[in-house]
């Protein structure tokens, strides 16, 4: 292979590699911000149905289940967006007591896994390509635990990451094709005096 072209394709592939690498962890990492907002959110909101049980039941202390889940269905928390937060409430076998909305996504995955009195979180991708972030926290009571759920459906995270990836391919193509263009002009007016060098070289 000529000098011309071992110039050419180690400048297209460097600057491919260099573009590529950039973008995918500057997309991966806004993409993560995203999610790490999306979790204390999803927490927020659990803790706030905490509290307005707990309000709820303010002047029973040692309430049962059967309190606590007909006390669920008088709560109604809107967010700041006017979207209703749905949760549920419920057992260690998955069935549920009480709450307010349905949940698109099943109990029993992430409350068995919980260590005991901890609460936690878990991403659930469904068949017709919906993603949710559920969290459940356990609730003490005389008669057992009970566990609050709530969830929130982050599908648009993973749509605006897939749609920046094919912007970002597009602009890499384009970029690639621009400095292969550039490169090809530079290398050739570069190597020309070499040329002539070399074939006065070779008459001599």
């Amino acid at each position: 292979m000529k000098l011309l072209w071992k110039l050419f394709c180690s400048m297209v592939l460097i600057t491919a590699l260099a573009c590529d690498v950039g973008g995918y962890v500057l997309i991966d990492t806004q993409f993560r911000a995203s999610l790490e907002r999306e979790v204390s959110a999803l927490y927020e909101e659990n803790d706030l149905l905490r509290y307005a049980l707990a309000q709820e039941l303010a002047f029973n202390p040692l309430y049962s289940r059967e309190e606590l889940a007909k006390a669920a269905g008088g709560i109604s928390i809107t967010t700041g967006q006017g979207r209703t937060v749905s949760f549920r409430l419920s057992d260690e076998d998955g069935e549920t007591l009480g709450g307010s909305g349905q949940l698109a996504v099943e109990a029993v995955p992430l409350t068995a896994a919980l260590p005991r009195g901890q609460r936690g979180w878990v991403m659930d991708a469904l068949e017709d390509g919906r993603v949710y972030l559920h969290a459940a926290s356990p609730l003490a009571l005389e008669d057992g635990v009970l566990y609050l759920e709530n969830c929130r459906e982050i599908s648009s995270l993973f749509q605006d990451r897939s749609e920046q990836y094919r912007s970002f391919f597009t602009l890499v193509l384009v970029l690639t094709g621009a400095v292969g263009a550039l490169s090809l002009a530079v290398t050739a007016m570069l190597l020309r005096p070499l040329s002539r060098l070399s074939a006065a070289t070779r008459q001599m």
